[in-house]
């Protein structure tokens, strides 16, 4: 597959990488009609990356640090370049976390208009990217929440895990309700 050339060249350290598909892709869709859904929508900006995934249901997103951003087709805005957004196929996902646990600390991402290709040291990946225009995430995203609680994250694992057995096929959620100095699940 000959890969056409580079718009969009950075590099990012393997923990960080992983940590985004860790974090992101247990949300991406599989097979939704949607079809820029099945994946997860990278945006790279400079000196940072962020990762989203949405089935429609439920959205994760992460950010990491990444080296030096090389964008031959820049976009000048009014505060600077615009993040470039990308999505990256379920499938491809998948096989690069699977590929991450060989590869070399630092990894070389290129992108063309319509192609992906990761260098992950003695494995090359390259990937056709999903055509089309991801949802605006962050007008889904709530700001402004009327309750915050800080909580040992141990804790609550595990009573989120007691409280799922008790869930079923039909309703699988858990209720979480607020009360003085209390997280009641």
């Amino acid at each position: 597959m000959e890969v056409p050339a580079a718009r969009l060249q950075f590099s990012l350290k393997r923990e960080t990488l992983a940590r985004l598909l860790d974090k992101t892709s247990f949300a991406m869709a599989h097979q939704d009609v949607r079809y820029y859904l099945n994946g997860v929508l990278l945006e790279v900006g400079e000196g940072r990356i962020v990762a989203v995934a949405t089935d429609g249901h439920r959205l994760a997103k992460a950010s990491g640090d990444i080296a030096a951003v090389d964008d031959a087709t820049a976009v000048e805005n009014g505060t600077g370049r615009e993040a470039a957004q990308l999505i990256v196929p379920a499938k491809t996902v998948l096989e690069v976390k699977r590929l991450l646990a060989g590869a070399p600390e630092e990894i070389t991402v290129q992108v063309s208009e319509r192609t992906l290709r990761v260098d992950l040291g003695t494995t090359v990946l390259v990937s056709k990217l999903v055509e089309g225009q991801y949802p605006d995430y962050n007008r889904v995203i709530p700001t402004g929440l009327e309750r915050r609680a800080s909580i040992d994250k141990d804790r609550l694992r595990g009573a989120l895990q007691r409280t799922a057995i008790l869930s079923n096929e039909k309703y699988k959620g858990v209720r979480v309700t607020f009360e003085d100095n209390r997280l009641r699940l």
